[in-house]
């Protein structure tokens, strides 16, 4: 009975160390998770472009259509119907904090930028 008693408050004090890293380590992983979506829709306009052989200009969060993700787009992103991609900023936003990203010519590319 004794080392039922000692397991279990064992057990609680592990629990009571690891989940307040459990929530950071979740809130990374969705980020993480988030810029990947966002690069993966960014790579494919240079091609959509392209293909269509008309322009493509990001002007707001709309013209994404990414769904789940909070953005604000800072600087328009324009992709030539060559698929040229000229430089834009957007602000990400997750769990209420801001990460603010430049998309790099000529492939738009995304780069975390510092947010001043």
């Amino acid at each position: 009975m004794i080392e039922l008693l000692v397991t279990l408050v064992l057990l609680g004090l592990i629990s009571a160390l690891v989940i307040p890293g459990m929530d950071a380590w979740l809130k990374s992983r969705e980020l993480s998770s988030q810029e990947l979506s966002l690069s993966a829709g960014f790579a494919m306009l240079p091609i959509k472009a392209a293909n269509s052989g008309k322009s493509i200009v990001i002007s707001s969060a709309a013209d994404l259509n990414l769904q789940g993700i909070e953005l604000e787009i800072e600087q328009p992103i324009i992709i030539d119907s060559n698929g040229y991609c000229h430089r834009g900023q957007l602000k990400l936003s997750n769990n209420g904090v801001k990460h603010l990203y430049n998309i790099n010519s000529p492939f738009c590319e995304l780069e975390r930028a510092q947010l001043h």
